[in-house]
């Protein structure tokens, strides 16, 4: 019987995880902030952000949150800050 609650504790806190992950990409936490010249703001100092090379921890975090964000490396070359952000894939609907 005892196998059975953890199966089940399993099940939920995977259903849990899930739920949450759709509702951080919904509510557009960590996405790209666009600004009035550019798509791709800095969050600290609205200049450009630059694209850099991703890390192997970049990869893992887009494994843990199942793709749903596809993170990309960025970084400002005014005040130094860097990190990952995400964007909506483009539709190519008008």
């Amino acid at each position: 019987m005892k196998s059975l609650d953890y199966f089940l504790y399993i099940a939920i806190g995977l259903v849990l995880y899930v739920f949450i992950l759709i509702i951080l990409r919904s509510l557009n936490i960590w996405k790209k902030k666009e600004c009035d010249n550019c798509t791709n703001c800095c969050p600290n100092c609205s200049k450009p952000l630059e694209r850099v090379k991703r890390l192997k921890k970049d990869y893992l975090g887009n494994y843990l949150t199942l793709q749903l964000f596809d993170f990309k490396r960025y970084k400002c070359m005014d005040c130094s800050w860097e990190g990952r952000r995400w964007e909506r894939p483009f539709s190519g609907k008008f």
